[in-house]
């Protein structure tokens, strides 16, 4: 596996690298999304009045809901079961939390860290999310340094510690969501979460 220590974020084009969540407080894997699943993302998007689907369950019972709920989408259904299945199974959860959603305002406008053990972020269309190393949140202001801020790539999935698991060699990772609407843009998030005794 081609993997790339980015200090305490471990980036790589295989998606073994979420077994790799141990190591690192971020572990990202880096990949464009094919024409076929841009497109279907696309008429996804047209749906008329879509906001959000969710669901908690198993991989299991998620997938069962995804391949029932996406069955005109079998691209888009197949690379977020796999989501499922991969988030799952490297941080050990045996229940998932997940959303789909559009983004269309300026939600969380502020740099955080999230109160569960394990978030898994995809952006299929609009502005991948902000995040900051850890390294570089040594600052005094709400807002890191320009040159500190760096944007998950469309397509490109992160898996990432929150508060629960974080250590001190490994902390939780500060990140936030793009002002969809002062940019003029839609995004269209994938988030899976662990710690379904907390929801």
């Amino acid at each position: 596996m081609n993997t790339q220590l980015i200090e305490s974020v471990l980036e790589s084009s295989d998606k073994e690298v979420f077994n790799q969540i141990d190591k690192a407080s971020a572990v990202i894997y880096n990949r464009t999304l094919s024409d076929s699943l841009e497109q279907e993302v696309n008429d996804f998007l047209k749906i008329p009045d879509f906001s959000e689907i969710s669901k908690t369950g198993t991989v299991k019972s998620i997938d069962k809901f995804l391949q029932k709920y996406l069955k005109n989408y079998p691209l888009l259904y197949q690379d977020m079961s796999q989501c499922v299945e991969s988030f799952s199974q490297a941080t050990g959860s045996k229940k998932v939390k997940f959303l789909l959603f559009v983004v269309a305002s300026d939600m969380c406008r502020k740099f955080h860290t999230d109160v569960n053990d394990y978030r898994l972020l995809c952006t299929y269309q609009g502005v991948g999310t902000y995040y900051v190393l850890p390294e570089h949140t040594d600052f005094q202001t709400e807002t890191p340094p320009e040159e500190h801020i760096k944007v998950l790539p469309i397509g490109s999935v992160i898996m990432f510690r929150g508060a629960l698991s974080a250590t001190e060699e490994y902390p939780a990772l500060l990140h936030k969501s793009p002002p969809a609407k002062t940019l003029g843009t839609e995004r269209l998030l994938l988030r899976l979460d662990t710690n379904a005794s907390l929801w």
